[in-house]
Order: C-alpha cells, then sequence, then structure tokens
C-alpha cells in the first residue's frame, strides 16, 4: 500500500475479512470525481483488492466528456454521474446516498474540496449511523480549515508564520491599501485557484 493511504478509520483487518467472506470482496469504495487527476491518482493508489466505483459531476447539456476518455481507470467497476454540489446540493445528497445502497459502500472517497465540504456536511447529519464510511474528517473541523480566513486564523493560533493577510470588508478598505503591490486577492471559499 502506498505510504499514506489508509483503508477507511471504522474497519479493522478482521471486519474486512468478514465482508471478504460475505461478498468476494475486500472493500467497495466509491471514489468521487473519478475523473479528475486527484481522482486517478486515489483510484490508482488504493489496494488492488478494493473494488472500485467512480463518481462525477454531471456535465452541462453539449459537453463532450473527454477527460472519460482520457482519465477512465480501468479498475473501476462502474461509473454514476451526480448533480454539480455547488449548484445542487439536495440532488448531490439524494445521488450519493442513492450509490451508497445501490453499490453497497464501504466507503466513500471524496477527492476535491467541494466533494470533501459536502460528504462532511452529510456525514454530520447521520452521526455514527452513515450508510458508509465517509473518509473526511468531521464537518466542524472541515467548516473552519477550507476557510482561508478561518485556516488563517488557525494559523495565527498556532504562531505558524503567514504572509500579511487582510479580509477584505467594506469598512476595511485601508487595510487592504496598506498592504501594497503586489497584492493576491482570493474568495474564502474556492479551489483551484477558482475566483484569483
Amino acid at each position: 500500500r502506498p505510504r499514506g493511504v489508509q483503508p477507511p478509520p471504522s474497519n479493522s483487518a478482521e471486519e474486512r475479512r468478514r465482508i471478504d467472506d460475505s461478498r468476494g470482496t475486500l472493500l467497495r469504495i466509491i471514489v468521487l470525481d473519478c475523473f479528475t487527476r486527484m481522482g486517478l491518482a486515489v483510484v490508482n493508489a488504493l489496494d488492488r483488492s478494493y473494488e472500485l466505483v467512480g463518481g462525477d459531476a454531471e456535465l452541462p447539456s453539449g459537453v463532450q466528456p473527454r477527460r472519460d476518455r482520457f482519465l477512465r481507470s480501468p479498475r473501476l467497476r462502474d461509473v454514476f454521474r451526480y448533480p454539480p454540489v455547488g449548484r445542487r446540493p439536495e440532488a448531490f445528497r439524494e445521488t450519493i446516498l442513492d450509490a451508497c445502497r445501490r453499490y453497497q459502500a464501504d466507503a466513500v472517497f471524496p477527492t476535491s474540496s467541494a466533494t470533501v465540504l459536502a460528504l462532511s456536511r452529510i456525514r454530520s447529519e447521520f452521526g455514527g449511523d452513515a450508510p458508509a464510511t465517509f473518509v473526511c474528517e468531521r464537518w466542524e473541523k472541515v467548516a473552519r480549515l477550507s476557510d482561508k480566513w478561518g485556516l488563517y486564523e488557525v494559523a495565527l493560533e498556532l504562531g505558524l508564520p503567514t504572509p500579511r493577510t487582510v479580509l477584505a470588508e467594506p469598512d476595511r478598505v485601508d487595510d487592504a491599501q496598506a498592504l501594497g503591490l503586489p497584492l493576491v486577492a482570493k474568495p474564502r471559499l474556492a479551489e483551484a485557484a477558482q475566483g484569483i
């Protein structure tokens, strides 16, 4: 197993063997965003004995699914589509829960910030009774650390070095001007250089 990749935390080796005996596979894992570079990296890093199902966001009508051709791993037993999490969060939630039941998933592994946020929120709704192990942190932690200002505050609390930072608000324009140039403005909640 590649360094740092562990099986879902709630399943011991003995539990995985019982799953294997009853179903013929070690674990069935859904990998979200499976047609992205990160999704493909996760698929390739997971133990070969796991049965993998891919999930990826629905494409807008008229968009050619080119990345399906280039980033589809032969290790994926099946692939399903889910609504874009940012535009249709409730439909995303229902599709993921349905996929957990349909594929009898043992774990769901998100591979983007957006799916980590959504899955963490869904996990918090269920407490310990989620239909599968959601491989992500608790919602309270994810919510704070995915917000760039919240992460900045954590870094300050821990005494970690940070660049000069201000929160852009109408009443704090002077603070931002005091930083001078060059200056980088980033949205609080975004990933992959979106909104910069």
